[in-house]
């Protein structure tokens, strides 16, 4: 603004003209920079993601399980502009292939129910309505493993044995990035690692157990949608 005059707006023109659309100029700035910024706001949300698990093994047997997709809902708080936190929970199920050597077979499904709550920290892509957040955070999860969903017994040996699969604690870290479409809807991408080991036991034909702790790390590519209150 330079000698009383809004550069936006043209010489001789009324004054009450020129103030209003001063105005209505800085208004709409404000209201843009605005998205997303208050504190104390409440997001509730839903999304859909794709869990990719690490291969690891179990029993002394290879397994992989088996790409799926998880189910979540979240609610979002913001302390501040900059800090907030997550709490949601998730579902999905997961086939587990066992393998050796060329020999393979499904030993069963994974159902897992989680709880979660993550820490996140966000800052502003310059000049824009899109967030970067970065998180930490833990998670319950409630594991339940079905033997009755495996192959018929065979020559391969592990599926001779049954599996049940014990409740879990878990860590993980997320990136992500929410795009305020207005004031109150947002879009939202997010990367997590997952870092979740779990207790097995195995029970083979002749009635002897074995219990061992399973790694059920992994990656989930996730894109939601957000409301503001």
């Amino acid at each position: 603004m330079k000698d009383g005059h809004c550069p936006w707006l043209k010489k001789g023109e009324p004054m009450k003209q020129k103030i209003s659309g001063c105005l209505l100029i800085i208004a709409l700035f404000i209201s843009q920079s605005a998205f997303g910024e208050e504190t104390g706001r409440l997001g509730v949300g839903a999304s859909i993601a794709y869990m990719d698990y690490e291969p690891s093994t179990i029993a002394d047997v290879d397994f992989e399980l088996a790409k799926t997709p998880v189910y979540a809902v979240n609610f979002t708080l913001h302390f501040t502009e900059k800090y907030s936190v997550e709490v949601g929970g998730e579902t999905h199920k997961s086939e587990m292939e066992v393998s050796v050597d060329s020999d393979s077979g499904i030993l069963g499904e994974l159902t897992q129910k989680s709880i979660y709550a993550t820490g996140r920290y966000r800052f502003r892509i310059t000049r824009t309505n899109t967030f970067i957040h970065l998180g930490l955070g833990a998670a319950y999860y409630q594991n339940i493993f079905d033997s009755s969903v495996q192959d018929e017994a065979s020559d391969f040996f592990p599926l001779n044995m049954t599996a049940d699969s014990k409740n879990s604690l878990g860590l993980h870290a997320n990136v992500g990035l929410e795009i305020f479409i207005t004031k109150h809807y947002v879009v939202n991408f997010d990367l997590k690692s997952v870092f979740n080991n779990t207790d097995f036991t195995f029970t083979y034909p002749d009635g002897t157990e074995e219990t061992g702790e399973v790694a059920l790390n992994g990656a989930v590519y996730l894109v939601g949608f957000k409301y503001y209150f």
